[in-house]
């Protein structure tokens, strides 16, 4: 009688969920992007810069108003962000529309985790009074 190996088991693996909220105030529109590993495994997210994540705001026929990395500089070299199970990494920026002579009307965010092994891309619609 021989044994057998029975690799049946489920294997842990990395599970990522994300959650997008943009809220608008009086003179400023609020960006939070929250990203959780939800699997039975640690995570490594790997980024190819300083720049793990961007923040983009474009108008209703898909012009670019606002980018949050626009105009900052980043390290060039390749950065980790450990994520244990259940671990929550949390970015958030704030856009002054005012400041870019915005118009009222109905715009789009999209969050970008700048990951090159979990990329994390989440869009929200929202309208400027």
């Amino acid at each position: 009688m021989h044994s057998r190996h029975r690799d049946d088991a489920p294997k842990p693996q990395v599970k990522l969920a994300s959650k997008f909220d943009v809220a608008v105030a009086a003179h400023e529109v609020r960006l939070a992007l929250v990203v959780t590993n939800v699997g039975s495994k640690h995570a490594e997210l790997d980024f190819p810069s300083g720049q793990s994540y961007d923040f983009v705001v474009v108008d209703s026929a898909g012009h670019e108003v606002w980018r949050w990395g626009q105009g900052r500089m980043f390290t060039q070299s390749v950065q980790n962000h450990q994520l244990g199970t259940h671990d929550t990494m949390r970015v958030s920026e704030a856009w002054s529309p005012a400041k870019m002579s915005a118009k009222p009307g109905r715009y789009t965010a999209i969050a970008t985790l700048n990951s090159t092994n979990y990329p994390v891309e989440e869009r929200a619609e929202f309208v400027l009074p």
